[in-house]
């Protein structure tokens, strides 16, 4: 975050700026939730070993995409994209962006977005 908004350690003023823009992104997460698939293109014992944990859940993207259609909430879906540092600040790019060592997992997000207080997710039944 420091190097997006080119805030240099150790200045008063930039720390301040800093904090202020953590506790910001801090209130703002409270209402994303996050989950994360790996794009497949088959088995890598690399997944297995990481995040195995006995259980495999696939799915085709245009299901995955109308199970979210019924969602109340804003959804937002998106490639993770992998590098060392932001090029921009954003609190969106943060969402969907990982550090370059985690490029072999290729994985697609989505965000949900609720404001309930109860940070409960809303569904249309049908």
């Amino acid at each position: 975050m420091r190097a997006s908004r080119g805030l240099l350690k150790y200045d008063l003023h930039d720390e301040l700026t800093l904090n202020e823009n953590q506790a910001f992104s801090r209130q703002i997460s409270e209402a994303h939730y996050i989950q994360c698939w790996q794009i497949y293109e088959g088995e890598t014992l690399d997944m297995w070993a990481r995040y195995g944990n006995g259980v495999a859940i696939f799915s085709r993207f245009d299901l995955l995409k109308s199970s979210l259609n019924v969602m109340v909430d804003n959804v937002m879906v998106g490639l993770v994209r992998y590098g060392d540092e932001p090029t921009r600040y954003n609190f969106f790019n943060f969402l969907f962006l990982k550090r370059k060592h985690f490029d072999k997992e290729r994985e697609l997000r989505i965000v949900l977005t609720c404001y309930d207080p109860v940070g409960e997710p809303t569904v249309i039944s049908t």
